[in-house]
């Protein structure tokens, strides 16, 4: 296989999950629709615009492929655990003599257990201890609470995991035998330290967005329970829209926010990166998890309530207008020549080799 460059070309890359499988639904022209876990989602018009611009490759092709005459290359391999091997072969080609949007080795850097690393100390965010250990008997997570210096509660979940499928809270010595009621054995696992940020309003979440040098508030999200999600009674949005917009306005106003993502921005390294945090009473930040998997864009179809449309001009609009920016700065940079700063991070196999 070869792929034809040329003047201002380039590639768009994806791969198959290290577990080979994916999602399908069927979509309302009665069509299958395969959905890809843990990679980014970008919006219509910068797809439609690489498009035109670029070749589309999936990892690992069926035969050896041979580029001639890219110029840049767009990753959307969001996951160091579900597309390991995609990062790997991505960053031994073109890691270093390419520019690359969401380099794999800012990729890499964006597990769990090395972003905590990578994130502390950063003013007003408060970033929970996380360890990564496999599971191969069923005193591994005990042992990797006492390795951690963990205390109760703890949140528990397989490596490769976005959604909180088999994520577990384990608030006591007895609560262990949760986890081993999960699909545990032999899987990489992550231990968080659960720091609680319930309020007065309950439990408050905040998806945000940097994209190359612009921040965006995604939404807010409130619920009685810890687990913020549509799984377990998160605050419907007509319920909770004037609340989000005046928590919104705040967050904008006092510039914490801001400051804490473009820390979280600048060391990340990443052209485009969500986070998902925490709204402590006190106006500090708890950092849930940092990626560029988390849904940012959102189908026509979403808006057609009237608070949904209100939350597209005043957040979601912005949003897909920034992430787009970061898109077209990219290409402008690698036009000029320019290349990655992520390019000076360790390759994604020293990083894996280093804390395997």
């Amino acid at each position: 296989m070869a792929f034809e460059g040329g003047k201002g070309r380039g590639l768009v890359f994806e791969a198959v999950p290290e577990s080979g499988q994916v999602r399908v639904r069927i979509d309302e022209g009665g069509r299958p629709k395969y959905l890809w876990p843990n990679r980014t989602l970008l919006p219509d018009a910068a797809l439609d615009k690489l498009h035109k611009r670029a070749g589309h490759f999936f990892f690992p092709p069926p035969r050896p492929a041979e580029r001639r005459g890219l110029s840049w290359i767009v990753n959307l391999c969001a996951d160091a655990d579900e597309y390991r091997g995609g990062l790997l072969g991505l960053d031994a080609a073109f890691g270093g003599t390419l520019p690359i949007f969401n380099h794999p080795r800012a990729v890499a850097l964006t597990r769990r257990d090395l972003s905590a690393a990578r994130l502390s100390g950063i003013e007003g965010l408060i970033v929970p201890r996380c360890h990564r250990f496999l599971a191969e008997e069923t005193d591994s997570f005990q042992k990797a609470f006492r390795d951690g210096g963990f205390r109760y509660p703890v949140l528990v979940r397989p490596a490769a995991s976005q959604t909180g499928r088999d994520l577990v809270r384990i608030d006591g010595p007895f609560d262990w035998p949760a986890v081993y009621r999960t699909h545990w054995f032999g899987k990489p696992h992550f231990m968080t330290q659960f720091h609680d940020t319930l309020g007065p309003e309950g439990f408050l979440k905040l998806r945000a967005g940097w994209f190359g040098g612009e921040m965006r508030i995604h939404s807010i999200k409130q619920s009685r329970h810890w687990r913020i999600n549509h799984d377990t009674g998160e605050t419907a949005p007509d319920d909770f829209a004037q609340r989000e917009a005046e928590l919104c306005d705040r967050l904008l106003a006092e510039g914490r926010l801001a400051a804490v993502m473009a820390a979280l921005g600048e060391r990340a390294a990443m052209d485009a990166i969500g986070a998902d945090l925490g709204l402590m009473p006190d106006g500090r930040l708890v950092l849930f998890e940092a990626n560029a998997a988390m849904t940012m864009v959102h189908p026509p179809a979403y808006y057609a309530t009237p608070v949904a449309k209100d939350r597209l001009k005043r957040l979601h609009a912005p949003l897909r207008a920034a992430f787009e920016g970061a898109v077209d700065r990219f290409l402008a940079r690698a036009a000029k020549g320019e290349g990655c700063p992520a390019a000076a991070l360790p390759p994604v196999a020293d990083t894996f080799a280093s804390a395997p």
